[in-house]
């Protein structure tokens, strides 16, 4: 089965989301670089997303939440609730994203998968849930994921949790047995135990971690992982929290130019097909910290991504465009 969108969809009223547990969504859907907005989802229930359920070899590709906000109790997640051996390619969500327990931007679920120049925007939090549940999670892109990949994927949401026995991750909640390459965080991170990389990682010393980086100015008090371990650092190979401008130094980035002759949107330059989309040319920061400097403390000038929008000086960020 396969299915292709043709246009953007703005949807009216609450979202009915694709599949169900018993009936999962094990074909290929293709977006083909359109989104759906205003998908609402309110929910008692657990799996929820705007699929519930994918397996079986499943893809969904070039596909985009472009707002809306969806609850649920646990196992919740903006593109999918729960993936089990399937592909997320070229994805996005910006939607607003609510759960008890095991909540991420794009999965709040992930076992057997591949996760790819996909990212979340959306914020993504919990409250504290009830005794029932064994994971505590939420991430910037997936609450738990098993024997998963992620490459060239980023979030920029805020993610936050309030219960004080909750893993919250930039990019995972909890991870075991993964392997992740060419990531990042620049979305605020908060909770109990929280890493503006991992939650925590549950795995039996399988996991990699490579080409990693996190906004130490824009994150000044997160460490890497929010219950981190010296033998998980021992395998992780350039995972860092680095400066704001340092950031585009990495392995992995490019600069794209507005035309103007300014460069103002670093990227990943293995976002590949999609790097020439707008879409994903965010800016590493809003402004680009002097070394020394970060949020809670700025005694210098600083550099905004945007030069033909914003201008700085003494301190202070004008809007100008």
């Amino acid at each position: 089965n396969y299915f292709e969108m043709t246009n953007d969809i703005a949807l009216a009223g609450d979202w009915t989301p694709i599949g169900t547990e018993i009936y999962q969504f094990r074909g290929h859907w293709d977006g083909l670089n359109h989104g759906v907005s205003n998908v609402n989802i309110t929910s008692t229930s657990d799996t929820v997303g705007f699929f519930t359920q994918i397996s079986d070899n499943a893809t969904i590709a070039n596909f985009r939440i472009l707002s809306g906000q969806i609850k649920g109790d646990s196992i919740v997640g903006g593109l999918v609730g729960l993936a089990k051996n399937a592909t997320i390619t070229n994805c996005a969500n910006a939607a607003k994203v609510e759960g008890k327990a095991i909540v991420g931007g794009i999965a709040g679920r992930a076992y057997e998968c591949r996760i790819t120049r996909t990212f979340n925007t959306g914020q993504c939090s919990s409250d504290h849930a009830p005794n029932s549940y064994n994971n505590y999670v939420v991430g910037g892109l997936v609450g738990f994921a098993t024997n998963t990949e992620l490459n060239s994927c980023y979030n920029t949401g805020a993610i936050s949790a309030s219960g004080n026995r909750f893993y919250v991750g930039g990019l995972l909640g909890e991870a075991s047995e993964i392997t992740i390459k060419y990531c990042y965080n620049i979305g605020q991170v908060a909770g109990k135990l929280a890493g503006s990389i991992l939650g925590t990682c549950t795995g039996a010393n399988n996991d990699n971690l490579s080409d990693c980086h996190s906004d130490q100015q824009l994150l000044p008090n997160l460490q890497l992982f929010g219950n981190s371990s010296e033998a998980l650092l021992n395998r992780c190979s350039n995972v860092t929290l680095c400066n704001t401008n340092d950031l585009i130094d990495k392995s992995g980035w490019g600069l794209f130019s507005d035309g103007s002759g300014t460069t103002c949107y670093p990227f990943f330059t293995n976002a590949g097909a999609i790097a020439d989309d707008p879409f994903v040319h965010v800016s590493v920061a809003a402004a680009v910290f002097a070394a020394g400097d970060n949020v809670n403390a700025i005694n210098n000038d600083f550099a905004v991504a945007t030069p033909d929008k914003w201008h700085c000086s003494n301190h202070k960020v004008q809007f100008v465009g």
